[in-house]
């Protein structure tokens, strides 16, 4: 992703763009999160996530194995949102799901 390969700017842009196409028609709010969570912004990834959750988005079963978002397990918001999906704690060791 731009944000991990240290062009913030442009992957806001692209962030701003989903928004602005979701407003339009459906994009899905993983991945908007997986945008916001790459530049940084933990509160808007949350409020996706959220989002995601209430119109059941369909990626969200692959919320532990997408690298940016896995990393805000412990973050109280996320660790709530993996128990109402009923999600293991961590994902499988082999990587296998």
């Amino acid at each position: 992703m731009l944000a991990l390969g240290g062009r913030r700017g442009e992957a806001v842009e692209v962030r701003d763009r989903l928004m602005a196409r979701a407003r339009e028609r459906y994009v899905p709010p993983m991945r908007i999160a997986e945008v916001q969570c790459a530049i940084g912004e933990r509160s808007g990834t949350l409020d996706w996530l959220d989002k995601a959750l209430v119109e059941r988005d369909i990626h969200l079963p692959f919320l532990l194995i997408t690298p940016c978002l896995g990393a805000l397990r412990g973050e109280p918001r996320f660790d709530a949102l993996t128990r109402k999906l009923a999600l293991p704690d961590r994902p499988p060791a082999t990587g296998k799901l």
